[in-house]
């Protein structure tokens, strides 16, 4: 068993940050994904179009409504409860689907969410 030295311990946190800065410029230039300048937990990928991956679930003969987030990376939790704070909603109008990792909103809330992602640097 090998253990690292002081010395190559450093040089590995420091090759580890210029990796993770580098990473954010290449991120932030691209055009399908994109992270915002503040560090968060987690991201939203955009699809192969470019779009933000937010849709409107309609179920129930019409009458039901569901906004649903897909392709989010990270801590879903976290994201599921800024949602949850920045739209105003109740407790339980929010939750996260745990097999499927999606985000299921109660109502038709599909622009407000993609308003909150762009803000948010997705």
């Amino acid at each position: 068993m090998h253990f690292l030295t002081q010395k190559e311990t450093r040089f590995s946190m420091e090759l580890f940050e210029k990796i993770k800065r580098i990473n954010k410029i290449l991120l932030r230039n691209n055009k399908f994904f994109s992270c915002s300048t503040r560090y968060q937990d987690y991201i939203v990928r955009r699809t192969r179009f470019g779009s933000l991956p937010v849709y409107l679930d309609i179920k129930g003969g019409g009458t039901k409504f569901q906004t649903i987030i897909r392709r989010v990376e990270g801590d879903v939790y976290e994201l599921c409860k800024k949602l949850e704070k920045d739209l105003k909603l109740k407790e339980k109008e929010a939750f996260v689907n745990h097999l499927t990792r999606h985000i299921i909103i109660k109502g038709s809330k599909v622009r407000q969410v993609k308003d909150i992602l762009s803000k948010d640097g997705f």
